[in-house]
């Protein structure tokens, strides 16, 4: 499947496999304005997620959560606006970390032992910085926030409520409850960053699925699908009515400052098309 993915620069681009008859190499090209570019030299596919940008490089991450293997990263790097080179490259041991991209920054968390772990790396993998935390016995879910010079946000679930962990400069770490949720999470989506310390976060359960939007240690909304048709905000009790039955997100994305877009598509059968797309477009006030 193409991945897509942005260049330091915002550009939208997409790696590829084209057919070869002997071989199976990746390319990765712009989505738009490609009358010019060369056809670049193919390289190994890479298995990972995009993460986001820092100054000149494009991040993705790979992490097998059944392995204690290193986690891997690739670095594609841009200069005066091209892409020049990718770069593979194994992060230290321990494994199976979060990562978020945060003022151009590599932030890594893992669990080691009974502490957790907060690296800084470079695009090579190097490690910069790093601390242990107290890790309390949560299993984060996502990283919304991280600095090793002002507060940190966690995203996390704990005795039937989602929670923050919030981490001073310091090191010390303060639980923040965010509102009741017996239901457990099953899986949660790479914040998106809608505005300045704003992140909405997609999140499925056993029972439906949602997301919610956070600032700081604010929760500024949460949907749920849950017995509805449509998606309930759980602070406020109203209801965004779509007249469909089982609709699955497909994406989140950010669409101007404080505002985005979630991606809709019905749950159909194994023989059914899905030939319809709802969008949802709000601001977060």
């Amino acid at each position: 499947m193409p991945t897509l993915f942005l260049s330091p620069d915002q550009e939208n681009y997409v790696s590829v496999i084209p057919y070869h008859p002997d071989k199976e190499l990746e390319i990765s090209i712009p989505v738009f304005h490609r009358e010019d570019v060369e056809m670049p030299k193919g390289n190994r596919p890479f298995t990972g997620h995009f993460i986001g940008t820092t100054e000149a490089y494009s991040i993705f991450h790979d992490v097998d959560i059944f392995d204690n293997k290193p986690d891997k990263i690739l670095a594609i790097e841009f200069i005066n606006g091209k892409l020049k080179k990718k770069h593979n490259a194994k992060i230290p041991l321990p494994a199976n970390n979060r990562i978020a991209i945060c003022n151009k920054a590599i932030h890594l968390l893992a669990n080691d032992g009974s502490i957790l772990l907060h690296r800084e790396i470079d695009e090579k993998g190097n490690v910069l910085r790093s601390r242990e935390i107290g890790a309390k016995d949560i299993d984060v879910l996502q990283i919304l926030s991280s600095s090793f010079d002002k507060d940190s946000y966690l995203l996390a679930q704990d005795n039937d409520k989602i929670i923050l962990e919030k981490i001073d400069a310091a090191g010390a770490s303060e639980i923040i409850a965010l509102v009741d949720f017996a239901d457990p999470l099953f899986n949660t989506w790479q914040p998106v960053d809608i505005a300045d310390d704003t992140f909405v976060t997609r999140f499925n359960t056993e029972f439906g699925n949602g997301w919610l939007t956070t600032k700081n240690d604010k929760l500024l909304e949460i949907f749920y699908s849950k017995g509805e048709q449509g998606y309930r905000n759980l602070l406020t009790n109203a209801l965004l009515p779509i007249p469909r039955d089982k609709l699955i997100i497909s994406s989140i994305n950010k669409t101007t400052e404080h505002a985005y877009a979630v991606v809709f598509y019905p749950m159909g059968d194994d023989t059914a098309e899905n030939a319809e797309l709802i969008v949802l477009n709000r601001r977060v006030p």
